[in-house]
């Protein structure tokens, strides 16, 4: 890694995956000095599949990892060269891939094993090996789409409510979306924080 700076390499999801990821990237991080940055607070919950250098998330050091979403800004360190590859889950694609309601993972970050075991290792390790940043890309595809089909499906109630309010700016209110769904609001928070990990009036 001698040249200095970050590097990426963005791909589609495929057909399959399209409905639980919005983004796949390789990338590659080298600085001559440590690099902080503010993350935002985003509609998805990320997946790094990463080796090297550790990375500092909220001061603590993690190579491959992840969290559920969350309604804060987080803080982030590169201090040393790493890559492999971040890939942004929908809220649905998290909810089946880590198998838990995404409440228990709002505003956390967690190492990759700690939810998916030594399927976590096994990806990691294969990415590492493949020297091709596009090959790298196809492989994720293709381990998480088989991995994310292994879970029973979501009903399509919630992923409505969540594209109708991603598609009003997060304006649309939780009683209107309770309404049109024929549900409680308490059941709609409810459901919310299990898919979503964030109530509605949160999440918009």
């Amino acid at each position: 890694m001698s040249t200095l700076g970050p590097a990426m390499v963005e791909a589609a999801p495929s057909a399959a995956l399209r409905p639980y990821v919005t983004r796949l990237c390789a990338y590659r991080e080298h600085y001559g000095s440590p690099v902080t940055r503010s993350e935002a607070a985003m509609p998805g919950a990320v997946l790094i599949l990463a080796f090297g250098a550790p990375m500092e998330v909220g001061g603590e050091r993690f190579t491959a990892f992840t969290g559920g979403l969350g309604d804060r800004f987080t803080v982030t360190r590169v201090s040393g060269p790493c890559e492999g590859v971040e890939v942004v889950l929908t809220p649905f694609g998290a909810r089946r891939l880590y198998g838990l309601p995404l409440r228990h993972l709002t505003n956390l970050t967690v190492p990759v094993g700690d939810l998916l075991g030594p399927w976590a290792d096994m990806v990691v390790g294969r990415l590492a090996e493949t020297p091709s940043w596009r090959e790298r890309l196809a492989l994720a595809d293709r381990l998480l789409t088989a991995r994310i089909h292994e879970e029973p499906p979501l009903g399509p109630e919630v992923p409505w409510a969540w594209a109708r309010l991603l598609a009003s700016g997060g304006r649309l209110s939780a009683a209107s979306l309770a309404e049109s769904l024929g549900w409680s609001h308490r059941h709609l928070v409810a459901r919310f924080q299990d898919q979503i990990g964030l109530p509605p009036k949160t999440a918009g």
